[in-house]
């Protein structure tokens, strides 16, 4: 069933009282209505709904929820419809209301029935009916997410309880590890360590194979956006990959093909080794010729040993080390001899680094289903985005292009057109929502100053509209700023709102949806955690942007499960966010946990949910490739893993604050970083200059108006231009402009 048919059978089923609530949110959401009383009743006058805003008191409004399948049920509607126009027309000639009623009606309509009452209704009373059936009301509710959340609360949703479904808190935590956490970071590893492998061995190739090969190899589902954010990263930042544009193949760089030699050298030393010390015991015994068999049996106690660890499958370390046993047992017919024999073995095995490494794929395969945990993050995740996301969204929404070379716009898109395909909801809060509209704004101020000829050559700027209209501009793909910011529909509106609104559309049409604060956040405490960070890095936000960042700490901080039912993930680029995370913790012990990513993070972490990991998948020749931490990470996982699952269910303060310090360590990792590029930061002195000129001239009186006129006279566009671009050099070299900066703009004006 499509999600717009759910929410036509959900309103179907509403009794008349929940209706009354879908109306409700309907006009709070579409008309902005903030004060409605209901009034149905005998004596109601036609009226339903009484609106007690002054501006818009004199609006009709009717609504019913008796059904209409039949034809005698259909004539009894017709019949009550157009009672309802006649009370209308009644109340128009009488009492000054609006001669438009607008009839609201929970079940689905044809559109033939709609035309003919309607028509109706202003031929014979010269009332304009405007029926909003429940087809129409479900197409709204996916633009306004309150009125969508209305529909699904008077079906009794949120009041469900599916037992078997229920996500218990210990597994919550095994999937954030597995899923998100430190798990992940190997797994990313080990596919790697396939593509180079395969590059390795065929020389050159085209991405089309690689992907085939690996969806052969981990079973995996097809996705673009991961495979080519990998192979561009290795490429572009790495360097570890090179790219024939003509041939449209891929080869490892001379650098990473020695490594990798080199490393496929040393794991064979390593297994040789092992091998040797192996065959030594065995040797001591005369079971030297068993050694294939003892190795074998070695790897299945070994892998199935991890399980125990973790509270797993517990008899299987028993089991297997009886298989051994009884195998030395049956060689040497001698248990004491059989028993130092195997614990000899075992301990070459504690104290090997290159059997740990060969088995450390059972950790990533059979100890998790993989449909479970997708099916856990699709369902349970809510994702938050930043305001830098939303902006680079929008353009990419209103001027869909390619080439345009800018490494937050290009993740966008990415994320986007990924989160699209995998039907993941992204999230924007308010605040960070004020941030977006205000950079509108500030993109709709700078139209002023597009006037001045070669405005383009004088630096970036950290607007993100601008800087867009400027590439595509030079593509030839947009006339004007002006005309430019009308497509997408970024104007002075005669009401505020509707460009609050238009925004709010836009945003939804890409799955972003809203989420406003219910709560009131002392954010004192956090604002100075951010302040010490940005002091000690040297860098700086301005009021706004620290007051909203803090906002966003508070929200993700919030233990209420009510606000966050699981572990919320919170999408950015911003390094002080990732670098306060681990003293926000440290000072706020009870909070609530969050998983940070950048976009790339998050798209590579989620791609990698479907992939298939095992023992079997990982070959020799891959381990050599893998880093060299592997064994620890593996271990330090299995800690993590032992901790979270805690068959014994242990308590007091050690072992609870050892529990506290992997999940911060392994699962949420607070010690993560921003991959975002240190030389992709804009300059930011046009934007100071304009803003300096606009904050000083608002004062003035006629300021801006002169100021305008100023860029507008042709004759001194010279002169403008040096004056401008001698303060740049001057902001740029000592971060700050001349003093004689205004004067000189004034003696201009006044020229």
């Amino acid at each position: 069933m499509s999600e717009n048919k759910s929410l036509i059978q959900q309103l179907s089923h509403c009794e008349k009282y929940e209706f009354d609530e879908v109306v409700k949110s309907y006009l709070k959401e579409i008309y902005k209505l903030t004060n409605i009383v209901f009034t149905d009743g005998k004596n109601d006058g036609g009226i339903d709904v009484k609106v007690l805003d002054i501006t818009k008191a004199k609006l009709q409004f009717q609504l019913t929820v008796q059904k209409s399948s039949t034809s005698a049920e259909k004539n009894g509607l017709r019949k009550k419809i157009l009672e309802d126009v006649q009370k209308a027309e009644r109340n128009f000639r009488i009492y000054g209301y609006s001669q438009r009623l607008e009839f609201f009606y929970s079940y689905p309509l044809t559109e033939t029935f709609i035309d003919d009452v309607q028509q109706t209704a202003f031929v014979d009373f010269g009332i304009s009916l405007v029926v909003i059936d429940a087809k129409r009301i479900a197409g709204c509710a996916h633009n306004y997410p309150n009125l969508y959340k209305t529909i699904l609360q008077q079906s009794g949703y949120n009041k469900i309880i599916l037992k078997n479904s229920t996500i218990s808190e210990k597994d919550k935590l095994f999937y954030d590890l597995v899923g998100f956490g430190e798990a992940a970071d190997v797994k990313l590893r080990i596919v790697e360590a396939f593509l180079l492998q395969c590059l390795f061995d065929n020389g050159s190739m085209e991405k089309e194979e690689l992907v085939q090969l690996c969806i052969s190899k981990f079973k995996s589902s097809e996705n673009t956006h991961f495979y080519d954010k990998m192979l561009s990263r290795m490429y572009s930042r790495e360097e570890r990959l090179t790219y024939n544009k003509e041939t449209k193949e891929y080869s490892l760089a001379e650098k990473e093909r020695e490594k990798i030699a080199k490393a496929t050298q040393n794991i064979e030393v390593d297994e040789n080794l092992f091998y040797s010390r192996v065959k030594c015991v065995l040797d001591n015994y005369n079971e030297g010729d068993n050694l294939s068999e003892y190795v074998n049996l070695l790897y299945k106690l070994y892998i199935n040993n991890i399980q125990q660890r973790i509270g797993q499958q517990g008899s299987c370390g028993i089991e297997d080390t009886n298989k051994i046993l009884s195998f030395a047992i049956q060689n040497l017919n001698s248990e004491d001899c059989a028993k130092k024999l195997v614990e000899d073995l075992v301990k070459i095995c504690d104290e090997n680094k290159y059997i740990q490494k060969n088995c450390a794929g059972k950790v990533f395969g059979s100890t998790i289903d993989i449909d479970i945990l997708q099916n856990y993050a699709n369902s349970e995740k809510r994702v938050f985005i930043d305001t830098t996301l939303a902006l680079h969204m929008l353009c990419y929404y209103n001027y869909e292009t390619k080439g345009y070379n800018n490494y937050y716009y290009i993740l966008s898109c990415s994320l986007h057109d990924f989160c699209r395909k995998n039907n993941i909801r992204l999230y924007l809060t308010r605040p960070y929502f004020q941030e977006v509209r205000q950079h509108i704004l500030e993109a709709m101020n700078l139209k002023a100053y597009m006037k001045i000829p070669g405005i383009e050559k004088l630096g970036g700027s950290k607007n993100v509209f601008y800087n867009y209209y400027w590439f595509l501009k030079k593509k030839g793909l947009v006339g004007g700023y002006d005309a430019y910011l009308d497509t997408m529909k970024f104007r002075f509106y005669p009401i505020d709102e509707t460009l609050i609104q238009e925004i709010e559309v836009q945003l939804n049409n890409m799955g972003v949806e809203l989420v406003d604060l219910k709560k009131t956040y002392n954010t004192n405490d956090v604002k100075r955690l951010i302040e010490t960070e940005l002091i000690n890095k040297n860098r700086n936000k301005s009021s706004f942007g620290l007051n909203h960042d803090s906002l966003m700490i508070c929200y993700l901080g919030d233990k209420d499960v009510e606000v966050h039912p699981v572990d919320p993930i919170f999408l950015t680029w911003d390094r002080t966010l990732f670098s306060v995370m681990e003293a926000y913790f440290k000072t706020f012990p009870k909070a609530q946990r969050w998983m940070q990513f950048t976009p790339s993070q998050f798209i590579d972490r989620y791609s990698l949910l479907s992939f298939s990991v095992n023992e079997e998948t990982i070959s020799k020749e891959m381990l050599a490739m893998l880093s060299g931490d592997i064994e620890e990470k593996t271990s330090s996982l299995l800690d993590s893993l032992t901790l979270i699952l805690n068959p014994e269910d242990k308590t007091g303060r050690q072992y609870i604050d050892k529990f506290t310090k992997m999940k911060d360590g392994s699962i949420y990792m607070t010690g993560r970083k921003s991959d975002a590029p240190q030389d992709d930061l804009q300059d930011d002195s046009l934007d100071s200059l304009i803003l300096d000129l606009t904050k000083y001239y608002k004062k003035q009186e006629g300021g801006l108006r002169k100021l305008r006129q100023l860029f507008g006279r042709s004759e001194l566009v010279d002169e403008v231009v040096e004056l401008i671009s001698k303060n740049l050099r001057n902001y740029i070299a000592h971060n700050c402009f001349l003093d004689d900066m205004i004067p000189n703009f004034d003696n201009l004006i006044n020229a």
